[in-house]
């Protein structure tokens, strides 16, 4: 999804609510249960479209390795905790 001219704060924020929503409609629906896990990045975090939404796919990587049913934004220790997962503290 894009959020244009919106800061990646408020776009967590909005992820968030629906995240919770979503998790609230599921214990009256008869469905089987699933969560929903978002990266975010910012335009200023790439140069094109395509290194946006690969620096957006490494935060929904990391909500997933945190656990999953959470939003993550993108930034230097997004990077920094996905290197250190893969191999060991530096």
């Amino acid at each position: 999804m894009l959020f244009p001219h919106t800061s990646t704060l408020d776009v967590s924020s909005a992820l968030e609510r629906v995240r919770e929503r979503l998790a609230l409609r599921l214990t009256e629906a008869e469905v089987i249960p699933f969560t929903a896990s978002f990266g975010v990045a910012d335009s200023n975090q790439a140069d094109n479209i395509e290194e946006l939404i690969l620096t957006a796919d490494d935060a929904l990587l990391l909500a997933k390795q945190r656990g999953r049913n959470r939003v993550v934004i993108a930034g230097e220790e997004t990077y920094m905790e996905l290197f250190e997962d893969q191999t060991g503290p530096q």
